[in-house]
């Protein structure tokens, strides 16, 4: 079920649902995310008591009705130009604890779904399992790197995969895929994420990351045989020659500007019949690669889908559900979401020549 989550690509229309949530540890500081209201326009936050359908007595919306019970107005602003709003970090007494959330979109008159206020999570602890290799070598041409993960901040953790049929517990993942010269996959060597430690050292890149990790790589899972290299004539162990060179993992909002590869994957995009304005550009940031401890590039794209502590929606096929995607996010927000990296550009391996 890992590689449907890595590849599935959001090119269909994406619905937009407001959303709240919050981040921190009840009671102390909390910061409150608001995201997907009109951009620009203003929102209202409402907490209560438990679910319920009490009604909004007042304002431009007056008569709809809430999903939550015990109806308290706490405070009103207005979104940013991409519809989101950050909180705080509020100082939530004991007594705020248990509450329930929820926003309303002023404009549309929309709310979103009631969220529990700063509910302490545990996520699935899973191993990935271990060894591979052997067989008959082969010789790929291109490796590109992938991750699958909740985000939190800097922090990686392992999520649950909650289907119409089934609940499955998944790792938090870094997949190292090498590819023919058709960009076809040949075969993959897999590590689990929370092997990656959050680092505040790197080369600057061409845009502020939100996030970094150091990769210290150990007892990752593999399909593929041994990597035959063709100007040596030796065969090498694909653990071995993943883990001889020194890798760094980022995110970061996408660089439309000098030095990045917005423009270039804008225009990939369209020039492949989608939407991208309307489709990609507003929930889609870049994942960033650092090999052998030079520079940080942007060598992908990422989305984010909403997760409930660790719960991610997914169909009978293991694809995200993209009425989940999340905006993209800003330099200096913090992420709290499922993210999917997945390759653009790719490394050669240097095994063929």
């Amino acid at each position: 079920m890992i590689a449907p989550l890595l590849t599935a690509l959001a090119l269909a229309p994406a619905a937009s649902a407001q959303h709240v949530g919050t981040m921190g540890d009840c009671p102390g500081p909390v910061l409150i995310d608001v995201a997907d209201i009109t951009p620009g326009g203003d929102y209202t936050l409402f907490s209560g008591n438990g679910a319920g359908t009490d009604v909004l007595p007042a304002g431009p919306c007056a008569g709809t009705a809430t999903g939550l019970s015990g109806l308290t107005m706490r405070m009103s602003g207005s979104a940013d130009g991409i519809g989101a709003a950050a909180l705080g970090p509020v100082d939530l007494p004991a007594g705020a604890c248990g509450a329930w959330l929820q926003v309303l979109d002023s404009t549309t008159c929309e709310l979103s779904p009631i969220a529990p206020v700063a509910e302490t999570c545990e996520y699935p602890d899973v191993t990935l399992p271990s060894g591979g290799g052997g067989g008959t070598p082969v010789t790929p041409n291109y490796v590109g790197v992938n991750m699958a993960a909740i985000v939190e901040g800097d922090t990686l953790n392992d999520f649950t995969t909650v289907s119409p049929s089934s609940e499955d517990d998944m790792p938090a993942v870094v997949e190292f895929t090498f590819m023919d010269l058709s960009f076809f996959t040949v075969c993959t060597v897999t590590y689990d994420a929370a092997t990656l430690m959050a680092t505040d050292t790197y080369p600057p890149p061409s845009v502020d990351p939100l996030a970094v990790w150091d990769v210290f790589l150990a007892g990752g899972a593999t399909d593929c045989p041994d990597l035959y290299d063709v100007g040596t004539g030796y065969a090498t162990d694909p653990f071995d020659y993943i883990e001889a060179n020194i890798w760094q993992f980022g995110l970061a909002p996408m660089n439309y500007g000098s030095g990045g590869i917005g423009s270039m994957f804008r225009d990939a995009v369209i020039d492949s019949g989608e939407d991208y304005d309307t489709n990609w550009a507003p929930y889609v940031f870049s994942h960033l690669v650092g090999l052998g401890g030079g520079p940080l590039f942007e060598m992908g794209y990422s989305f984010g889908y909403d997760q409930t502590c660790g719960d991610v929606n997914v169909d009978d096929f293991g694809f995200v559900n993209p009425a989940d995607m999340q905006a993209a996010p800003l330099e200096g927000d913090s992420l709290d979401a499922f993210v999917s990296a997945q390759n653009w550009i790719v490394f050669g391996t240097g095994l063929d020549y």
